[in-house]
C-alpha cells in the first residue's frame, strides 16, 4: 500500500477548507483524495429534494459517474445500502456486498467492472437542511475487500469534510440573505427559492404580499393565480441551464403584479448553494435605477463596476459613460465585460433586463 505523507494529508486538508470558499478547488482536492485512496477517481454528491448535484475529480470521471447515475437512477443498489447502513464513516463495497453479490450483481458484472472500476468506498455527511452529502471513490475491482487500514486513513478525513461542507452551505446561504435582505432596503419584496419552489428566504415586503402567494407541501411556495403558478414552475426548471430573468405577469388573485425569477449566478461547482432563484416582486414604476449597494450585494461587484451597472440601467451607452466619468472607451467597455461576467450574462440586453427588474417596478415597454 502506498503511503501518505503527514505534509501530504495536511496539504489535503487545507485544499479542502479552501474549497468549501471557493468551489473551483473542489476538482483538485477530490483528486488528491483519489490518490489517498488508492482510486481512479472520485466525486462529490450533494442529495436532496431537488435532486443531484457533483463535481468530481476530473472532467472525464465527472462523465463517468454522470452516465453511472442516469442508468442506474431508478435502482441503486449500491447507493441503496450506503445509506441504510447508517454508518457515520467510509464504507466499502464489501462492508455492504459478499463478494458473490458483487459478481452477480449487474451493476458491477455488467457495468462497472467491464469499465474497469468497480472498488468504490463512500460515506454520507446528513446536512442540517435535511440534504445529505456523498463523497465517493472509485477504483479497480481487485475482486477482494477493501484494507481496514485504507478506512481507518479516509475515516481520518472525515470530519474535515463534513465541517467544509457545513461552512460551504453557510456560506451559501448568507449570500442568499444578504440579497434578499439588501433587496428589503430598498423596498423591493423578494424571497429566495430553491429548484422545487421550497421558500428559503423571504423579507417583510414579500411576506406582506400574501394574498399573492401562499405555501404548500415541504414549504413550496404557490402563487395564487393558478396561470403564473405553472410559468414560475416552467421558470425554476429553466434556472438549470441558464441565467436569462423570466418575468411573469400575476393578473388574477393579488394582482397586477409582476414576479421576477433572477436565476442565482454561481460555479457550477458549488453544490451547497440551495437557492435556484431570487423572486422579485414589483407593482409600481419607478425608473431612478436600482442602488449601488443592491447591485455589488446580488453580483459582488466592485464600487466602480456598480456604478457603471447603474448607469447602463439609466440608458446610457459605453461612449456616454467615458465621456461623463474622463475615463478612456476601453477602460468603460472592460469594467462592463467584468460587470457581463459577474452577472452571469452574456449579453449586454440580457443585463439590462436584469438591471431593469431591480428598481421598485418593471421596465417601461419599449417606446416609452
Amino acid at each position: 500500500m502506498k503511503s501518505v505523507s503527514p505534509d501530504s494529508a495536511e496539504e489535503l486538508i487545507d485544499l479542502i477548507y479552501e474549497a468549501a470558499v471557493l468551489p473551483e478547488f473542489w476538482p483538485a482536492a477530490l483528486d488528491k483524495l483519489a490518490t489517498l485512496s488508492q482510486s481512479l477517481g472520485s466525486i462529490l454528491i450533494a442529495r436532496s429534494t431537488d435532486g443531484l448535484k457533483m463535481t468530481a475529480s476530473t472532467p472525464m470521471f465527472m462523465q463517468e459517474a454522470t452516465e453511472y447515475f442516469l442508468t442506474f437512477s431508478a435502482q441503486n443498489e449500491r447507493l441503496r445500502r450506503l445509506i441504510a447502513l447508517g454508518r457515520s464513516g467510509f464504507v466499502a463495497d464489501s462492508d455492504v456486498f459478499s463478494q458473490e453479490e458483487i459478481v452477480k450483481e449487474p451493476m458491477f458484472s455488467d457495468y462497472l467492472i467491464p469499465r474497469g472500476l468497480g472498488q468504490g468506498i463512500a460515506t454520507v455527511i446528513p446536512m442540517p437542511t435535511g440534504d445529505e452529502i456523498i463523497l465517493h471513490c472509485e477504483g479497480r475491482f481487485q475482486g477482494a475487500p477493501t484494507a481496514p487500514a485504507l478506512i481507518a486513513r479516509m475515516d481520518l478525513l472525515r470530519p474535515h469534510i463534513a465541517r467544509a461542507a457545513l461552512v460551504a452551505s453557510r456560506i451559501a446561504f448568507e449570500k442568499a440573505r444578504t440579497a434578499v435582505e439588501t433587496l428589503s432596503r430598498v423596498g423591493i419584496p423578494a424571497a429566495a427559492v430553491s429548484l422545487s419552489g421550497e421558500l428559503l428566504l423571504t423579507n417583510p415586503g414579500f411576506e406582506a404580499e400574501s394574498q399573492v402567494w401562499t405555501t404548500r407541501f415541504r414549504d413550496r411556495l404557490a402563487l395564487q393565480d393558478g396561470v403564473a403558478q405553472a410559468l414560475l414552475v416552467e421558470a425554476l426548471r429553466a434556472t438549470r441551464h441558464g441565467t436569462s430573468v423570466r418575468s411573469i405577469p400575476i393578473t388574477k388573485t393579488g394582482g397586477p403584479a409582476i414576479l421576477h425569477v433572477l436565476p442565482v449566478c454561481r460555479d457550477a461547482r458549488d453544490l451547497f448553494s440551495r437557492a435556484a432563484a431570487i423572486l422579485v416582486l414589483t407593482r409600481a414604476t419607478d425608473r431612478s435605477g436600482p442602488p449601488d449597494s443592491l447591485l455589488q450585494a446580488l453580483f459582488d461587484l466592485t464600487p466602480s463596476e456598480a456604478v457603471i451597472a447603474k448607469k447602463l440601467s439609466l440608458g446610457l451607452s459605453a461612449n456616454q459613460i467615458a465621456a461623463e466619468s474622463g475615463r478612456s472607451l476601453e477602460t468603460i467597455r472592460n469594467q462592463i465585460k467584468r460587470v457581463l461576467s459577474k452577472s452571469g450574462h452574456s449579453r449586454q440586453s440580457d443585463l439590462l433586463v436584469t438591471l431593469a427588474v431591480l428598481t421598485k417596478g418593471t421596465p417601461p415597454p419599449p417606446g416609452t
